[in-house]
């Protein structure tokens, strides 16, 4: 099964708030997933709730990690009318999810009630 993972997910396996384990095998994202962990790393960094260090660690991670990163571009014109039930860039994944017919991981509880109905959602909570 084609699982499409949200940046929350990842950011919160990062900062062990979900185990490491939540994250799956070479999960489907699409490519603005890079550019919204890096941003969210800088944030953690700059809250003080990560070392610089180890995000530093983290970006050369995520360069390296086995995700299908699937363009943008591909997925605007049906994320365009989801975008009144999510934000824009949330919009990007369900797109992503709805045509793989695949299910959203996230550990946004918001996204997860927008996104209910319009494609498959499990919302991860600490300790799942």
């Amino acid at each position: 099964m084609t699982v499409v993972i949200d940046a929350s997910v990842w950011l919160d396996a990062v900062t062990g708030r979900l185990p490491t384990g939540s994250l799956p095998t070479a999960p489907t994202v699409p490519a603005l997933f890079d550019a919204e962990v890096l941003s969210g790393l800088r944030g953690l960094v700059r809250g003080g709730h990560l070392e610089a260090q180890v995000a530093v660690r983290q970006v050369r991670t995520l360069e390296r990690a086995p995700l299908l990163r699937v363009p943008v571009a591909e997925l605007l014109s049906t994320a365009w009318p989801l975008s009144a039930a999510v934000s824009a860039y949330d919009a990007c994944y369900v797109a992503l999810a709805a045509r793989e017919d695949a299910e959203l991981h996230t550990a946004d509880a918001r996204l997860a009630r927008g996104a209910a109905g319009l494609c498959a959602v499990r919302l991860l909570a600490h300790g799942t």
